[in-house]
């Protein structure tokens, strides 16, 4: 029988395993700043703590849910799936969409009950598409072929397990608690007075744009359909 090599002998730990553990938690730190982050976009753009709140609690709940198809597909905590679910995070838009509409509709003077159905109701078949079309995506490189289709098959599917769940999440319990926690914003003061003067003169430039685009549609349609052959000298 032969002799058991140093990488088979008993109570002998693979030589990879710490720098595997350095690298999880490293991406572990990224997905954390990654939440950090979009919670921090969400409140300068919303400019209301509370619809800071429903994003996130809907980000981090899309994301440990992600974790129960984990389970059922025996996937493993990898770098690979750290980094799908890093990539996720600013993917998983759909809370911020329904909560945005939803606070637009309570700020136009709906009651919160209505504004909420009639605001998701609204917004649904833009935040379906939104998702149907990310994972047209992702379902393809998850069951690519060869040695790359098996890199990126995990990375693939764990992208699409948070994009599904997080549409889940925005029709349920964002929209639950959107419609109990949402108040009429009466303005903003201080130092976010600068940053919704900034929102406003952004809405106003974004409205002039339209209305020249609108008004020379044919040059702009010409000007899209040139652009790829300029590209290709």
């Amino acid at each position: 029988m032969s002799q058991c090599t140093p990488w088979c002998a008993p109570n002998r730990r693979p030589r990879h395993l710490p720098l595997r553990r350095t690298g999880n938690r490293r991406c572990a730190f990224d997905l954390a700043i990654a939440v950090a982050l979009v919670v921090l976009v969400t409140f300068l753009f919303l400019l209301s703590w509370r619809a800071t709140v429903i994003v996130l609690l809907a980000i981090p709940t899309s994301v440990i849910a992600t974790f129960l198809a984990f389970g059922a597909f025996d996937f493993t905590i990898i770098m690979m799936t750290f980094l799908a679910l890093t990539v996720a995070i600013g993917l998983l838009v759909d809370a911020i969409v329904v909560v945005e509409a939803i606070q637009n509709a309570v700020d136009a003077g709906a009651d919160r009950m209505a504004a909420a159905l009639s605001a998701t109701k609204r917004v649904a078949l833009a935040v379906l598409a939104g998702t149907f079309a990310t994972l047209a995506v992702f379902v393809p490189l998850a069951f690519m072929e060869g040695i790359v289709g098996r890199f990126f098959f995990q990375y693939g599917l764990a992208i699409v397990f948070s994009v599904s769940v997080s549409l889940l999440v925005a029709f349920t319990l964002t929209h639950a608690l959107a419609a109990r926690l949402l108040r009429p914003e009466q303005g903003v003061h201080g130092p976010l007075a600068r940053i919704e003067r900034f929102h406003t003169a952004m809405r106003s430039r974004y409205r002039q744009l339209v209305g020249w685009a609108v008004k020379r549609r044919y040059l702009v349609l010409a000007c899209a359909f040139a652009a790829p052959a300029l590209n290709r000298r």
